[in-house]
Protein backbone atom coordinates (compact mmCIF):
# COMPACT_ATOMS: atom_id res chain seq x y z
CA UNK A 1 0.00 0.00 0.00
CA UNK A 2 1.75 3.20 -1.38
CA UNK A 3 1.26 5.54 1.46
CA UNK A 4 -0.19 9.54 0.65
CA UNK A 5 -2.43 8.40 -2.11
CA UNK A 6 -4.49 10.33 -3.82
CA UNK A 7 -7.97 9.20 -4.60
CA UNK A 8 -10.28 10.32 -7.19
CA UNK A 9 -12.10 13.06 -4.59
CA UNK A 10 -8.72 14.86 -4.11
CA UNK A 11 -9.39 18.49 -4.74
CA UNK A 12 -5.55 19.68 -5.22
CA UNK A 13 -5.78 20.39 -1.15
CA UNK A 14 -7.76 18.07 0.56
CA UNK A 15 -8.33 14.48 0.57
CA UNK A 16 -5.02 12.41 0.08
CA UNK A 17 -5.15 9.49 2.46
CA UNK A 18 -3.00 8.20 4.33
CA UNK A 19 -2.50 4.31 2.74
CA UNK A 20 -4.53 2.67 0.08
CA UNK A 21 -4.83 -0.43 -1.93
CA UNK A 22 -6.75 0.41 -4.79
CA UNK A 23 -7.88 -3.23 -6.24
CA UNK A 24 -9.65 -3.46 -3.29
CA UNK A 25 -10.58 -0.41 -2.32
CA UNK A 26 -9.45 -0.42 1.14
CA UNK A 27 -8.36 3.24 2.79
CA UNK A 28 -5.89 3.08 5.76
CA UNK A 29 -5.87 6.14 8.21
CA UNK A 30 -3.78 5.96 10.59
CA UNK A 31 -5.36 8.41 13.72
CA UNK A 32 -2.64 10.05 16.07
CA UNK A 33 -3.47 13.26 18.49
CA UNK A 34 -0.64 15.29 16.45
CA UNK A 35 -3.12 15.91 14.00
CA UNK A 36 -6.28 15.22 15.61
CA UNK A 37 -6.64 18.08 18.29
CA UNK A 38 -9.45 19.90 17.36
CA UNK A 39 -13.02 19.29 16.21
CA UNK A 40 -12.42 20.66 12.76
CA UNK A 41 -9.53 17.99 11.97
CA UNK A 42 -11.75 15.25 13.24
CA UNK A 43 -14.90 16.89 10.97
CA UNK A 44 -12.40 16.74 7.59
CA UNK A 45 -11.81 13.23 8.79
CA UNK A 46 -15.18 12.00 9.27
CA UNK A 47 -16.06 14.32 5.80
CA UNK A 48 -13.34 12.51 3.87
CA UNK A 49 -14.58 9.07 5.00
CA UNK A 50 -18.25 9.87 4.10
CA UNK A 51 -16.38 10.81 0.98
CA UNK A 52 -14.99 7.33 0.31
CA UNK A 53 -17.85 5.78 1.45
CA UNK A 54 -19.42 7.53 -1.29
CA UNK A 55 -16.77 6.25 -4.05
CA UNK A 56 -17.39 2.43 -2.96
CA UNK A 57 -14.53 2.77 -0.62
CA UNK A 58 -13.89 1.30 3.22
CA UNK A 59 -11.65 3.14 5.48
CA UNK A 60 -9.61 1.53 8.07
CA UNK A 61 -8.76 3.12 10.87
CA UNK A 62 -5.84 2.55 13.39
CA UNK A 63 -4.29 4.44 16.49
CA UNK A 64 -0.61 5.16 17.57
CA UNK A 65 -1.38 2.33 20.01
CA UNK A 66 -2.61 -0.08 17.36
CA UNK A 67 0.48 0.12 15.49
CA UNK A 68 3.29 0.31 18.32
CA UNK A 69 1.53 -2.22 21.12
CA UNK A 70 -0.35 -4.34 18.57
CA UNK A 71 1.67 -4.14 15.01
CA UNK A 72 1.32 -7.98 13.77
CA UNK A 73 -2.74 -8.17 14.92
CA UNK A 74 -3.53 -4.75 13.36
CA UNK A 75 -1.35 -5.96 10.47
CA UNK A 76 -2.78 -9.22 10.05
CA UNK A 77 -6.91 -7.05 10.74
CA UNK A 78 -6.19 -4.85 7.46
CA UNK A 79 -4.83 -7.62 5.30
CA UNK A 80 -7.95 -9.53 6.39
CA UNK A 81 -9.92 -6.99 5.34
CA UNK A 82 -8.18 -6.25 1.98
CA UNK A 83 -8.15 -10.32 0.84
CA UNK A 84 -11.74 -10.63 1.57
CA UNK A 85 -12.71 -7.42 -0.33
CA UNK A 86 -10.30 -8.55 -3.10
CA UNK A 87 -12.20 -11.62 -3.36
CA UNK A 88 -14.69 -10.25 -3.64
CA UNK A 89 -14.11 -7.78 -6.17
Amino acid sequence: MPPGRRPPWYDGARGIVDFADPSSRTIVEADGRRWHTTAQAMGEDRRRDRMATANGRVVLRVTWDDVTHRPAATAAEIAAVIRRRSMAA
